[in-house]
This record gives C-alpha cells, sequence and structure tokens, in this order.
C-alpha cells in the first residue's frame, strides 16, 4: 500500500523537495530522479545528484 501512495503522489508531482533533521537534502524535478534516488535522500540524508 505505502508504495502505491508513494507512486500516485509522484505521478502527480512537478518537483519533490526532501528535508531530513530540519536540514534541506535537496530538491529535484521528479522526471530527473528515481524512487531509489528520492529514498536515499531520505534515508541516508545526502542527495545522490550532488555526490558526483
Amino acid at each position: 500500500m505505502r508504495g502505491l501512495v508513494f507512486r500516485f503522489a509522484m505521478s502527480m508531482a512537478m518537483g519533490i523537495g526532501v528535508m531530513k533533521n530540519g536540514q534541506l537534502v535537496g530538491t529535484e524535478r521528479v522526471v530527473d530522479v528515481t524512487e531509489d534516488d528520492i529514498l536515499s535522500m531520505i534515508i541516508l540524508g545526502k542527495n545522490p545528484k550532488e555526490s558526483h
């Protein structure tokens, strides 16, 4: 169920912003990131797009 809600929300959004511990981890356009990228931002607190 959780995955379904996540995918539905992503299909409706144009962009996503992730915060962890009160700090902005990153903002990305939904079309430019994968579900794994977003989960990495949520869990690890790091934006995989900025790691390169």
